[in-house]
């Protein structure tokens, strides 16, 4: 007769007009439903604090509701720490929250309150990959970069978990933390394979130059982490900074073959393929994407000796390896 009677229903409008909660509680423990008590203890949780005097402390306050919580199965802090959030009492708020076991429910109520650093490091704490993968998406579309990436920098976890996003939807963002965190050399690189897969010749032209721009910075001051990493000689950072180096050098240079060559093609245009070569099929470039050896090879088959000769010495082209080509 009691179950019967005793509808979620019911239990609901006996706990609105009545406020009979502690009665409620009792008979959800003699018939057994632990649910029902649950949703109970939130109501007059709610009720608690909604009610209370604004001269009432939180403290007093979380000393009302913590030990009911604590011992019902299934409560949760979080659900009262959102009611307090709404009527003004951000304090019990952050309190109840402190209590809360369930980051799925702590980390959305903490973004609320505005708390993002305890967010993530609840988020994070938790282990979850994707409520952090959620948690991180909505901070890098409500933070400014460079605040994003300072909440990050105590969390290597998060910051694996960006860096794999980021290397299958955007790259751009990639870069810009590789060099917040200190990393020109792998933002170089990124850069250098970015200009190479990008669909335009100034494209592949603009991320080489971003790849050197990040090969100088790494060159001039050679961060430790990427140095111990890198090393070539006893002295870490003199062995990344020499890398670096070379590096910048070498894309320096493959930025002059690329422009040297897209003027070539420019050159070159309309001229009919000579004798000894095989006709060019649509589409298809006379000298980009070509060896310097090559290229060279070629300026002297279409008629571009002084082009050559130009290469030659800005790219300083060995005299053995010269004249064999010219040859």
């Amino acid at each position: 007769l009691f179950h019967s009677l005793f509808t979620e229903e019911r239990t609901k409008l006996l706990l609105v007009s009545r406020h009979a909660h502690l009665l409620a509680a009792r008979l959800c423990e003699l018939l057994g439903l632990s649910e029902m008590k649950v949703a109970v203890v939130h109501h007059w949780g709610k009720a608690k604090i909604g009610g209370a005097a604004a001269s009432l402390s939180d403290e007093a306050l979380l000393a009302a509701l913590a030990p009911k919580l604590d011992a019902t199965a299934g409560a949760s802090h979080a659900r009262l720490a959102a009611e307090a959030l709404a009527v003004g009492r951000r304090g019990l708020a952050a309190r109840l929250l402190e209590k809360e076991e369930d980051a799925t429910r702590r980390v959305p109520l903490l973004l609320q309150m505005g708390e993002e650093r305890l967010a993530l490091t609840s988020a994070v704490a938790h282990g979850d990959a994707e409520l952090i993968y959620l948690l991180l998406l909505h901070l890098k579309a409500r933070l400014p970069s460079a605040l994003f990436f300072e909440l990050l920098q105590p969390h290597p976890a998060a910051q694996r978990l960006l860096i794999h996003f980021c290397r299958q939807q955007d790259t751009k963002t990639l870069r810009e933390f590789l060099y917040h965190a200190d990393q020109p050399l792998e933002a170089a690189s990124l850069a250098a394979a970015e200009g190479y897969r990008a669909e335009t010749l100034s494209q592949r032209t603009r991320g080489l130059a971003l790849a050197r721009q990040f090969y100088e910075v790494a060159a001039a001051r050679a961060p430790l982490g990427v140095a111990a990493s890198l090393s070539f000689s006893p002295a870490g950072d003199t062995g990344a900074s020499h890398h670096a180096a070379l590096m910048a050098h070498a894309t320096g240079e493959q930025l002059r073959l690329l422009t040297a060559q897209l003027n070539l093609e420019r050159e070159t245009a309309g001229a009919p393929p000579p004798p000894a070569a095989a006709a060019l099929a649509p589409g298809r470039w006379r000298f980009v994407d070509l060896p310097l050896n090559e290229t060279l090879f070629r300026c002297f088959v279409y008629g571009q000796a002084p082009y050559a000769e130009r290469l030659r010495l800005e790219l300083r082209v060995p005299e053995r390896c010269w004249w064999r080509i010219k040859g």
